[in-house]
């Protein structure tokens, strides 16, 4: 499970800044992805979750999995 953490910019109320965690720390016990000063949750949050899918594409093809794309 991938846990965000964002932090609203305490000069500027629409401007987010944050990252994503694994609950599972053998996935990573280290931020994945980072967003600074975007502007909205919303698109914050799919900023880092952009990254997270890179993450998680790298370790399943180091892994030996294979991904599918699904409609």
């Amino acid at each position: 499970m991938t846990n965000y953490r964002l932090v609203q910019d305490p000069g500027a109320d629409s401007l987010y800044s944050g990252s994503a965690y694994f609950s599972d720390p053998s996935m990573s016990s280290e931020p994945i992805g980072e967003a600074r000063n975007v502007y909205g949750k919303k698109r914050a949050k799919e900023e880092i979750a952009k990254t997270v899918l890179a993450f998680l594409m790298k370790w399943a093809q180091a892994n030996g999995i294979e991904l599918k794309e699904t409609d």
